[in-house]
Formats: structure tokens, C-alpha cells, sequence
């Protein structure tokens, strides 16, 4: 839980401890952090912090105006400007708080202190209004969200802002928690820790004059530490963890098999091995049941002796069609199937002779398209 704890926090170097010359301190922050300021006015917060350490090379001060902007809201930027740029902070205009991470200068750099000097999305309506609350909200939540990638390690994100209805409605320690941060400290502000830093309304016509800061405080957030890892299982449930990883796995292996009927390659099968040596005109088409196409052309010129091969060729084409679907699909004869197999087997040896002696009789038909030697 956050504590409230006195405006005046001074620096560390103030205990025993032999602190060096060069680390100078203004309130919260020291000449040894790496600060960026988001959202400057007339940057006279910042040139504040440079006069106090002396130096800017720690000051990254940035705004959302550009710098011509800036020359005409506020008739002290030039100046204070010019006086950061010969102390060495680096300058930076037209940064959305909202979207700074991805800007091209900043997206990699990192911060132990990142402060947001009462943020405000602009006047268009009374403060109170749902409307403006929600604005303002959105402001510091998108804030939150890309300066929380920006921080070192134990860097700290600094809000100033005013904790009287309705801004305290703005709820910051709930804004900050959806970007993984927590509220450590929240100390009372005073503007009179930084001397020469003058509060701007910044837009309107008024954008130059000061607001009234009433009651305020500087909101101190962290990132949340990492929840800690889940205990060790026992030993029998690690071992039967580790054999259900390795079950999964194991690579089973697939094979798409086709469902059609007659499609599928030539298998060493007992039905490829009927010896029907004639010749067909034209070709037999590969992709269908060559054997119903040799019975079509048999059956129209044999005669009334040779009826029984119609039942013969039904037999064999109910028996192909059972054949490609087993050596397709893995399926397994019935007892009916079996049955037609005997009688196809029993029926071959007289098929054999017909073909024969309709192959070699001397007047048989010799229409083209049936029958070739």
C-alpha cells in the first residue's frame, strides 16, 4: 500500500556515507538519474532540475509542440530552451506521451526517472463532465502504458497532480495497474521545491498563464515485481509430467488414403491376374472399370450360349469395386463378399474358355471395335 510521506525527501548523500561531490540532489531526483520530462510547457520545469545538478546532460525534456509552437505560446521557451541546450539536455518537440516509446529517438533508450507534470488533455468542457474526465484518463493511461517500457531497472514513474474533486475522479493508481505498475509513494508537491519552474495552463487563450495547483501531490510508480515461479512438483508427479510430455510427442505417423472407388494404383492382387490377351479399340481407359468395358463389348456379340457371362461380369464388377475400397480404406471382406469371391474363383475357369474360343473361332465377328487377336 502507498504511503504518504512528507514533500521534502532529500538525498541519501545526506547519511554517512562519503557521497560524491558530483551527485547533486532537488528533491526526488539526482544528477546521477536519467531523467525524461514529458510534456514540458515553456521547459521552465526542467531547466529547474539542470540549474540544481549544475549540468543537463542527465535531461531528456521533450513537448508535444513543436518548436515554432512553442515560440508563440510561451515568451520564456526561447529562452529556457536555449539555456538547457548549453547545459546539455537533449531537446525533443512533437512527442505524444502516449506513443513516445516508438518515437525514433527514444524507442531505445532507458530512464530511472520518467515525470509527467500535471497532464492535461486540453479545455473543451468543464472538468467535471464525463466527457473531459474520460479524456483526461486516456491521456495518462496511454501514458502509463508506453512509459512503463522505458524504465531501468528500479526506475520510478513521476505524476504531479492535483488530488481535489475532480481530479482525484481520474483514479491514477488504477490507470497505472492496467500497465503493470504499482503506486509506492505519493508526497505533497509544493512549487516552491523548484525554483523558476512556472505551471501553464498550455492551451487556449490563457495557454501562457498559470492554474491554480490547489491541493497537489507527486504519485511514485513502479513496475510490478514478477510474481514468483510455481514450487517444484513432487518428484512421482514431475516424473509423470515428463512421461505425458513424452507421450505427446511421439510423431504418429499419417497417410491419406483416397475413398474413391476406382481410384488407386495396380496392386499385386489375384483379380490383376486374369489373362484376357485382346486387344481393345480404342485404348481402355485407365481411370475406370476396364473390366465392365471388356464385358460391354463381349456381351454384344456372343450368343445366347455365352448369357451366362452377364452374371459372371456383374460378379466381377461388385468384386473390383469391393477390392479397391479394401486396399483404400483397410476394409475388411464381409461374409457376403466372401461369398461372390468363391463364386467369381469357381466361374473363372469357364470365363477363361469363352474368351478363348470366341478369340479363336474361325467365323467369329470381327467388328471393329470388339475383338482383336
Amino acid at each position: 500500500m502507498a504511503t504518504r510521506e512528507p514533500r521534502n525527501e532529500m538525498s541519501s548523500a545526506g547519511n554517512g556515507e562519503s557521497a560524491e561531490e558530483e551527485d547533486k540532489w532537488i528533491t526526488h531526483y539526482s544528477s546521477n538519474h536519467r531523467i525524461l520530462l514529458v510534456g514540458e510547457g515553456d521547459f521552465s520545469f526542467s531547466l529547474s532540475l539542470a540549474n540544481a545538478f549544475a549540468s543537463a546532460s542527465n535531461i531528456c525534456a521533450s513537448s508535444l509542440d513543436s518548436y515554432d509552437v512553442l515560440k508563440k505560446k510561451y515568451r520564456n521557451a526561447v529562452s529556457n530552451l536555449g539555456n538547457l541546450e548549453k547545459l546539455g539536455a537533449t531537446l525533443l518537440h512533437e512527442v505524444d506521451a502516449t506513443k513516445m516509446n516508438r518515437h525514433a529517438d527514444l524507442a531505445k533508450q532507458k530512464f530511472d526517472r520518467i515525470i509527467f507534470n500535471f497532464p492535461h488533455a486540453g479545455f473543451y468542457g468543464k472538468e467535471d463532465s464525463g466527457r473531459m474526465i474520460r479524456m483526461h484518463k486516456n491521456l495518462v493511461h496511454g501514458f502509463f502504458r508506453s512509459a512503463s517500457g522505458m524504465l531501468r531497472a528500479d526506475g520510478e514513474i513521476h505524476v504531479n497532480h492535483k488530488t481535489n474533486t475532480p481530479f482525484c475522479l481520474w483514479n491514477l493508481e488504477k490507470l497505472a495497474s492496467e500497465s503493470s505498475l504499482v503506486l509506492i509513494r505519493c508526497v505533497d508537491f509544493d512549487i516552491k521545491d523548484y525554483p523558476g519552474y512556472h505551471n501553464k495552463r498550455g492551451d487556449g487563450s490563457r495557454c501562457d498563464s498559470p492554474f491554480p495547483l490547489g491541493e497537489s501531490s507527486t504519485f511514485k510508480f513502479r513496475l510490478r515485481p514478477r510474481a514468483k515461479k510455481a514450487s517444484k512438483a513432487s518428484p512421482r508427479l514431475g516424473s509423470m509430467r515428463k512421461r505425458s510430455r513424452h507421450s505427446e510427442t511421439i510423431p504418429v505417423p499419417m497417410q491419406q488414403q483416397s475413398t474413391s472407388d476406382f481410384d488407386y494404383r495396380p496392386r499385386n492382387h489375384i483379380m490383376n491376374h486374369i489373362p484376357l490377351h485382346v486387344g481393345l479399340h480404342p485404348t481402355i481407359p485407365t481411370n475406370g472399370n476396364q473390366y465392365s468395358g471388356v464385358f460391354e463389348r463381349l456381351g454384344s456379340s456372343f450368343d445366347a450360349r455365352y448369357c451366362g457371362l452377364r452374371r459372371v461380369r456383374h460378379c466381377l464388377d461388385r468384386q473390383t469395386l469391393e477390392v479397391s475400397r479394401t486396399l483404400n480404406a483397410n476394409l475388411h471382406y464381409t461374409h457376403k463378399h466372401d461369398h461372390e469371391h468363391r463364386d467369381i474363383s469357381n466361374s473363372r475357369p469357364h470365363l477363361h474358355g469363352a474368351v478363348a474360343r470366341v478369340a479363336y473361332q474361325p467365323n467369329a465377328p470381327t467388328r471393329r471395335g470388339i475383338l482383336r487377336v
